[in-house]
């Protein structure tokens, strides 16, 4: 409902504004209680589109008329409240703006609806391939498409579609049936074969009317289809509804793609170890009673290191937390980059650590733990601070199934022990046996 006017006739806070252009070649503004059809010395008046949501000023120029442009209109203080908004932030003078928004009826010239213009978004267009071997056909239906809007990809033979298919990614493809070297049913049924490509929307575009041919194309995988001579309304119906439908599909896959990222996340987080990024407790007791399994099935043999940083109560006493959780990062990365691909290191708990080592024998075992225990002595840790004669070392323990133990508990509490031994015999050892 348009609101009473004011004094003098100017427009109240929801009257509507119609923007013709005039000779002069400025816009001006009149109330769309009125009906204007300017006569204008333009031969192309120039149409804009704006998407802003304060001002949405879209003109269809119609050829048949060519003096003409009719616009949707906007309410008056939106276009107030805007168009002095942008004449601000362009830097010119807000006094200016508002004196020539005040009045109804004063130009505004060409060059500010231009500026206002410059703030609309593009839309994203549609793909769509047009496959067939008559030139007429193809440039009628790119005709049909780019009058609204969408972005047309032509292909002459089944051969340059499915090329296209994989190269363009379209969003529809209008296919012709009889085509040389591949027929519409057979680019279909490849087209929907191809994981990639299963969910572009094909529709059939066909002078076979017979019942068999639209079963066959069904069959094929076709979407929907459309019999010739084609209708341009029900041509484009029919391409926006699959297009509609692809759209929701694709943003179907987006939000399970979404969901199946955040559930990587989480299972990564319940499984690895928030300071050493090792894994878990939980995630060792897993892996090695599966590792035993198959050791089990397969007549193998899979070796456990525990791990103990000596001394360490000691320097987290002397040097405070922080570079105690600085040192246990340090020695957890140097175990994690120096393991096979099939064994795992993770955190037990404290400043222990543990190493699964898959097909490992005992002897092996050893010889991965001494490396292990040379390396942290001789590694210099620079930044942290160091202590026990300038040196962080490690205390190792080794046990081997099946011969030290046939079950995960056993094994590990075999593998503790002989780390208690080192412990015992003065640090910085491996005891095996």
């Amino acid at each position: 409902m348009m609101a009473a006017r004011g004094v003098g006739g100017e427009l109240m806070s929801h009257d509507r504004l119609a923007v013709f252009p005039s000779s002069r070649g400025h816009y001006k503004p009149f109330k769309s209680s009125e009906i204007y059809e300017l006569e204008t010395q333009r031969s192309q008046p120039e149409c804009i589109a704006n998407t802003s949501p304060y001002l949405q000023l879209e003109f269809d120029y119609r050829p048949a008329c060519r003096s003409q442009t009719l616009c949707h209109a906007v309410t008056w203080q939106r276009f107030a409240v805007h168009a002095k908004t942008l004449w601000r932030v362009r830097g010119f003078s807000s006094r200016r703006g508002s004196e020539a928004l005040r009045k109804p009826n004063a130009a505004i010239s060409l060059w500010f609806i231009r500026m206002v213009t410059a703030t609309s978004k593009e839309t994203r267009k549609n793909k769509i391939l047009v496959v067939d071997d008559v030139a007429v056909n193809v440039q009628l239906l790119t005709t049909y498409l780019t009058s609204v809007g969408y972005n047309v990809i032509a292909a002459r033979d089944g051969q340059e579609a499915l090329e296209k298919v994989v190269a363009c990614n379209p969003d529809l493809v209008l296919l012709d049936v009889m085509m040389p070297k591949f027929n519409g049913f057979e680019v279909c049924e490849r087209i929907k074969a191809e994981e990639a490509t299963r969910i572009v929307p094909v529709i059939m575009v066909t002078a076979l009317n017979e019942i068999e041919d639209k079963i066959k194309a069904t069959e094929a995988g076709a979407d929907d289809f459309v019999s010739k001579p084609f209708n341009k309304l029900e041509l484009l119906t029919r391409v926006k509804s699959l297009l509609r439908i692809k759209e929701l599909h694709d943003q179907l896959n987006a939000k399970v793609k979404e969901l199946e990222e955040a559930q990587e996340r989480l299972r990564q987080l319940a499984i690895t170890d928030g300071l050493t990024s090792l894994f878990n407790h939980r995630y060792f007791k897993e892996h090695l009673e599966q590792e035993l399994y198959r050791a089990s099935r397969q007549h193998t043999e899979v070796s456990l290191i525990m791990i103990d940083i000596d001394f360490f109560k000691r320097y987290n006493d002397t040097f405070g937390h922080p570079a105690g959780d600085a040192l246990l990062r340090a020695v957890a990365r140097l175990l994690k980059e120096n393991i096979r691909k099939i064994d795992i290191a993770a955190r037990y708990g404290g400043e222990e650590f543990t190493l699964v080592l898959a097909d490992t024998t005992k002897a092996a075992a050893s010889t991965v733990a001494e490396k292990m225990r040379r390396m942290v002595e001789t590694n210099p840790f620079e930044g942290l601070p160091s202590h026990n004669n300038g040196h962080i070392t490690i205390s190792l323990g080794v046990a081997t199934f099946p011969i030290d133990a046939t079950n995960s508990n056993d094994l590990i509490a075999m593998a503790d022990q002989r780390l208690y031994q080192a412990k015992q015999q003065g640090r910085n050892l491996v005891v095996a046996e």
